[in-house]
């Protein structure tokens, strides 16, 4: 079981595959319409294989940028056109996995500051199926984030609770992130446990209504 209070929301509008002309013209046609509707802090984009199919150019990476794109992801099919390598060296809001080997051109995360949200860090990993040569991404994932953080056991009606109050370091991002954690054995545990865990909120000064409650099971189903 987690509860976590976060200080932000982050309301994040991510667009798939972008494939080819067909693709372009999409994003084109229904960018405006999205946003307006759904009001994004940041906007994401699978990039890839904007250039007919495979690959990505720089005028079509600085095309999609300018249709309010903030960051465009990749993968494998990134170095198809060999021209952008260069291009990957200077744009950061470009970016390829951060799990590549050394030595590959180009930036694996980025920082932006969105307009209401303050600033999300954004990291890019890709899965090693057929792709033998990667580093694990969850290790990468480690090193890439770093937190500063304070622990407490707390114990409250009888019950054991993990409170970490943490702070990230990298990627640099203001204000601070509370989990509370405990263990359980059962579905009527849990919903037990929850309950107290939003009075520990409130004691905490923080609102129920802020709260983000979930399963493992449910947390595992989302990956």
């Amino acid at each position: 079981m987690r509860s976590a209070l976060l200080e932000v929301l982050l309301k994040v509008l991510f667009i798939g595959d972008i494939i080819g002309e067909p693709g372009r013209k999409m994003v084109r046609s229904n960018m405006r319409g999205l946003t307006d509707t759904h009001r994004p802090d940041l906007v994401i984009a699978n990039g890839e294989n904007a250039a007919g199919g495979f690959g990505i150019t720089s005028e079509i990476a600085e095309e999609l940028f300018s249709l309010g794109i903030h960051v465009l992801t990749s993968g494998n099919h990134v170095w198809d056109k060999k021209e952008i390598e260069t291009y990957l060296t200077k744009q950061d809001r470009l970016i390829r996995p951060a799990n590549y080997p050394e030595g590959n051109p180009g930036f694996g995360s980025v920082v932006i500051s969105t307009a209401a949200s303050g600033k999300a860090a954004v990291l890019n990993l890709e899965g090693r199926v057929f792709m033998s040569n990667l580093e694990n991404p969850f290790r990468v994932a480690e090193r890439e984030i770093e937190k500063d953080r304070l622990r407490w056991l707390v114990v409250y009606k009888g019950v054991e609770f993990f409170v970490n109050l943490d702070q990230l370091i990298k990627p640099a991002a203001e204000g601070y992130y509370l989990e509370i954690k405990s263990r359980t054995w059962s579905r009527r545990d849990a919903q037990d446990k929850a309950a107290i865990i939003n009075e520990l909120l409130g004691l905490f000064g923080a609102s129920p209504d802020n709260t983000l409650k979930e399963d493992y099971v449910e947390l595992t189903g989302q990956k």
